[in-house]
């Protein structure tokens, strides 16, 4: 009953934000009482934090089979941004920027908590490229994979970029493109630019 509780209420959460959805509301989706919901989950809080570590644990385990399997970092990278942008398409837009700016617990989930996780799988990303000849080989691994994280947690900064003024699409190829264009060697700035073109 608890997995069917958070996947329908990450359905609820998803189609209208996390406002609007209360535990009434899943209750009702279920057919079953909101003292249901409480033998399983504190609050609805919880419900939150554990919807989101699940969605954060399964993108990152999908990621993570990309980058094994692609052909060179560049494409691998591409292939991420374009499957992350694909898949949170289908989430109304408010959920995250109200994970933000109301579950500070939980928005450390999605800003990376795990700070030294990313760094590391970051840093060997940086590191492969250069091996590959794709970036150049003078970058600083350690700088570039902090402004990276920097950078991410920048497009998630829903002060600066609000959701109803920038796109998540926009703001990947101005923000994450632009920089990794920008340590890549003129062998990958091809690459990317004929891959890009080939995902849009």
């Amino acid at each position: 009953m608890k997995d069917k509780i958070q996947s329908t209420a990450f359905d609820l959460f998803k189609k209208h934000g996390i406002h609007f959805v209360s535990l009434d509301l899943i209750a009702k989706n279920l057919g079953i009482s909101k003292k249901t919901i409480y033998n399983h989950f504190k609050n609805k809080e919880d419900i939150v934090y554990q919807c989101i570590k699940q969605y954060v644990m399964e993108r990152r385990a999908q990621n993570d089979d990309i980058m094994v399997h692609s052909e060179h970092v560049i494409d691998g990278l591409v292939t991420v941004i374009k499957t992350t942008l694909k898949h949170t398409a289908q989430f109304n837009p408010l959920m995250f920027e109200e994970v933000i700016r109301y579950y500070p617990d939980v928005a450390k989930l999605l800003r990376g908590n795990h700070y030294r996780d990313s760094y590391s799988r970051f840093y060997k990303i940086i590191d492969r490229g250069k091996e590959e000849g794709l970036f150049k080989k003078h970058i600083n691994s350690d700088i570039m994979t902090k402004v990276l994280l920097s950078q991410i947690n920048l497009m998630m900064d829903f002060d600066t970029f609000p959701v109803d003024e920038y796109s998540r699409e926009d703001l990947v190829d101005h923000v994450f493109f632009s920089l990794i264009n920008g340590i890549s060697t003129y062998k990958g700035q091809a690459v990317i630019t004929e891959l890009v073109e080939s995902h849009s």
